[in-house]
């Protein structure tokens, strides 16, 4: 009897606590209503200091300047992440994204696991801390083939999966080993198909590898009304005689198109392309954690960028090769991941850029000599 009611008095108890627990839930206390009330005022903050899209130097250029009435009419008794959702779709931004608490946590270990192998190419190079070749999982083995299954040794290939922080530094260390090569190398392939973008800086920085002088690489121009004019001349790891081909595709975009853009424009590079235009993501964009990341994080555009000869981007850069080939040309050849006609026009490219270099320099020698004869 004394066991039955223990027993009857433990279930009581129970449920008392799940009963008054999710009331607790549906109705929040009230020392959190100030909170809430803080996160919103910070998001408010953020967009009218930092967005592109409620600039008042790009009122009528970006936006139509009709935040505010957008963001009175919000329902206020809405739960926190959907008021976070829709005053950033006050702004108008088509870049914009929220990032809830949870989303944020993972988004972070996820940038942790990108510092993997950004920069993979062929031939590979040994990376420093035990981090692998630079040719490990990369289907192109060394030399590169064409069509024909014609190898072509004096051409270097490097695939950048995404311009990550530590990118830049990984490039480096695979052109130190293009350049120490020096004459077994002729031409250069740098693909860019699938990236994404990246850090503006890592791009940069990528950028300057393959210039000899301080040519401007791309103009930044920010909410605030500020212009940067983006040069710089550290290093240059690639004589210009060199060919440069840089190979993007429709998902190419950001920091890609910065990169190929810059170069393109400088005259030091050609693009090929499968696709009639890259991505088009003329924004610059930056990520502003909600009360320490707590409440998730914001990313917004925050500036634009330009190429060098002062064009925005706003429907993809178009290639200067287009090599036509879709998914069915793929199934044909047996779903063979050497397959890639965009590859094999820009081995062809490369060569016959090389072939004119030997038959210039020949017919020079010759003239040269026949004036000492003479």
């Amino acid at each position: 009897m004394v066991k039955k009611i223990i027993l009857v008095l433990g279930l009581l108890v129970i449920i008392s606590l799940l009963v008054f627990g999710c009331q607790e839930d549906v109705n929040p206390p009230e020392k959190y209503a100030k909170e809430y009330s803080e996160v919103l005022q910070e998001v408010d903050v953020i967009l009218r200091k930092n967005s592109l899209f409620t600039s008042p130097h790009f009122k009528g250029v970006f936006h139509d300047g009709g935040y505010d009435e957008r963001v009175k009419a919000l329902n206020p008794e809405q739960p926190v992440p959907i008021l976070i959702e829709q005053m950033i779709m006050a702004t108008g931004d088509p870049f914009a994204v929220y990032f809830t608490a949870e989303e944020w946590k993972n988004y972070n270990l996820i940038r942790e696991e990108a510092e993997s192998l950004m920069v993979l190419s062929s031939p590979g190079v040994e990376f420093p801390g035990d981090r692998g070749l630079s040719s490990d999982g990369l289907p192109y083995v060394f030399p590169l083939m064409d069509g024909e299954m014609r190898q072509h040794p004096k051409i270097f290939y490097i695939k950048i999966k995404q311009f990550t922080p530590q990118a830049f530094l990984d490039l480096a260390y695979v052109l130190w080993d293009f350049r120490e090569r020096g004459e077994e190398f002729g031409g250069l392939i740098i693909d860019l198909q699938g990236n994404p973008g990246g850090a503006l800086s890592s791009a940069i920085t990528s950028i300057d590898y393959f210039l000899p002088g301080e040519e401007l690489i791309v103009t930044t121009r920010y909410a605030d009304g500020s212009i940067l004019h983006w040069k710089q001349n550290r290093f240059t790891f690639l004589d210009r005689e060199k060919p440069l081909v840089i190979l993007l595709d429709k998902d190419s975009a950001s920091a890609a198109e910065i990169f190929a853009a810059a170069l393109r424009d400088n005259k030091r590079a050609v693009i090929i392309s499968r696709d009639e235009r890259s991505t088009g993501k003329w924004s610059i964009g930056r990520l502003f954690p909600i009360k320490r990341g707590r409440y998730g994080a914001l990313y917004i555009s925050t500036g634009f960028w330009q190429t060098p000869i002062n064009e925005v981007v706003g429907q993809g850069l178009k290639p200067d090769i287009l090599v036509k080939w879709n998914e069915g040309d793929y199934i044909k050849n047996q779903k063979n991941h050497k397959y890639n006609p965009t590859i094999f026009k820009a081995i062809e490219y490369i060569e016959e850029r090389l072939s004119n270099q030997a038959a210039f320099l020949f017919n020079h020698f010759k003239i040269r000599l026949k004036k000492t004869d003479d």
